[in-house]
């Protein structure tokens, strides 16, 4: 049976006019656009965050993202800007510069990390590289919500199933930049409702079978969690060969892993409705050395995004698990 979970987001993205960054502070008013019925859109320096509405359902809370998404269009074409997909920009010097110094900053709160890993980050005031997180917010059931021990297993099973899983489908070079001071392996905070999960870039926005993936394996994390495989897990699977996949965006050294992980689900007949089990985790082996996972839903151009978020909402629409099944490789 699967836990109690509630899915949350702050996706960020970036608006673009001629190839140029436009500072989200000339789209998006001080105090945010709110969207309809929950959720709001705010500025974050020179991103945009989105802060949908959160739900018990990977699918409703996916179209909470969607009607963000529409927002987003609206502004598009209102103040003559583009959404950019990219997981990081540079912004060019003049424009970094047009804006005043306190929005320049970085302005998150600090980051735990499970590993205890300390980087001396930039402030951001001289740096003109901008990355998009994704991170996922995930209210958990109340045996784990403050518990730090329960919750940095969590987060190291979340390295190892959602984390792992990403190095796939988040192959740009601006991923691998961005790992240097952002999204590196383990990173987390604690929220009183339960975790938010920073590893992620903004790369699940491209579809909605991606974010089904990534929530449906943080499900996934919880409820083998909740049935004790933590130390039978990280045993089988090495956390620092985890780390570097992830740190490092290493595509070959996560393959290595998911076929240890991919042991470790048959070894013990893992078969849950999110996420990999013993049905399908051979097909994605395959999807992830296949030319397919360069393909829409898996990989999606501006265009193909917004499409996908406009028209695949409706309940029923196919999710991680059944586009898996169905695919061709």
């Amino acid at each position: 049976m699967s836990t109690s979970l509630v899915f949350g987001s702050d996706p960020e993205l970036f608006f673009v006019k001629k190839g140029k960054v436009v500072p989200s502070s000339t789209v998006i008013p001080k105090d945010g656009l709110p969207v309809r019925d929950s959720g709001r859109i705010i500025r974050d320096g020179f991103q945009v965050e989105l802060n949908p509405g959160s739900s018990f359902c990977r699918q409703i809370a996916a179209s909470e993202i969607a009607r963000a998404m529409r927002v987003l269009r609206d502004l598009e074409i209102r103040h003559k800007v583009e959404v950019s997909t990219e997981v990081g920009v540079v912004v060019d010097e003049e424009t970094f510069k047009s804006i005043p110094l306190s929005e320049r900053k970085f302005g998150c709160n600090p980051t735990e990390n499970v590993y205890q890993e300390k980087l001396d980050r930039p402030t951001g005031a001289r740096v003109r590289f901008r990355s998009g997180g994704g991170h996922i917010h995930i209210g958990l059931p109340q045996r784990f919500r403050g518990n730090e021990e329960r919750i940095g297993e969590l987060v190291k099973m979340f390295d190892i199933l959602v984390g792992n899983s990403c190095v796939f489908f988040d192959q740009s070079p601006a991923s691998t930049l961005r790992r240097k001071y952002y999204g590196r392996a383990g990173e987390y905070r604690m929220k009183p409702y339960g975790v938010e999960y920073r590893v992620p870039s903004n790369f699940w926005l491209q579809s909605y079978v991606l974010w089904s993936m990534v929530s449906g394996l943080c499900r996934q994390v919880v409820d083998l969690h909740y049935a004790n495989f933590f130390n039978r897990l990280t045993k089988k699977v090495p956390l620092e060969n985890v780390r570097k996949a992830i740190n490092n965006n290493d595509k070959d050294l996560a393959l290595e892993n998911l076929r240890l992980l991919a042991e470790f689900i048959k070894e013990h007949d893992i078969n849950l409705s999110s996420g990999l089990s013993v049905s399908n985790v051979d097909k994605f082996i395959r999807l992830v050395q296949s030319n397919i996972i360069n393909q829409y839903p898996w990989k999606a151009t501006r265009s193909e995004m917004f499409q996908d978020w406009e028209t695949k909402l409706m309940y029923g629409a196919d999710g991680f698990e059944r586009t898996l099944d169905n695919v061709e490789i």
